[in-house]
């Protein structure tokens, strides 16, 4: 009863991410897992690729986009005199289960479609995170110097291979959730 009224009162709250929704591309694969009886969504990122300045837990996101992005964007988001780092996130699920047996569920589900860094993070509310491993962080500009044109065009074709790989798995897991949702 009590996993039962926490699904509730979680799937009722505002959303309180910056974007206030759900990514468009993970938003099927979290209405799924929403309608199972032992799930819910407590957080969700379909991936992204994002420009900020700073050290990461003091930093100021200054580009961010959850689609493949081009030089041109990239470029036009340097902001002068500041350093500045380039960060491809993977996929990341948050999601409570109803117990321990659930959870472990949820985990080979995640392993079996490719999600290598599955696993609980909380017992008290059996939270499983789902995430892949791919990520690339790299310093793109230290203050005035800026990396090469060539090297960053590699680097966002590799940040867009990740991000069209993420968008793949997702496919998988909406797959794996369907049938599960049918058993």
């Amino acid at each position: 009863m009590k996993f039962d009224n926490n699904k509730k009162t979680c799937l009722s709250k505002i959303d309180k991410s910056n974007k206030k929704t759900i990514d468009k591309s993970i938003f099927n694969l979290v209405q799924i897992i929403n309608n199972l009886d032992n799930y819910y969504t407590t957080s969700s990122c379909s991936g992204r690729i994002v420009l900020f300045t700073g050290k990461k837990g003091n930093s100021g996101t200054i580009f961010q986009s959850h689609d493949p992005v081009s030089l041109k964007q990239v470029k036009q988001n340097i902001p002068n005199n500041k350093t500045v780092w380039f960060r491809q996130e993977p996929l990341i699920l948050h999601i409570a289960s109803r117990n321990l047996q659930s959870a472990e569920k949820l985990i080979k589900i995640g392993h079996k479609n490719g999600f290598k860094r599955t696993g609980i993070i909380s017992l008290k509310k059996n939270l499983v995170e789902i995430r892949s491993d791919e990520l690339i962080n790299a310093l793109i500009k230290d203050k005035d110097m800026c990396l090469q044109e060539q090297y960053l065009e590699r680097l966002i074709s590799y940040a867009n291979k990740n991000m069209l790989l993420n968008l793949e798995k997702i496919k998988k897991l909406e797959h794996a959730f369907k049938k599960k949702e049918k058993k």
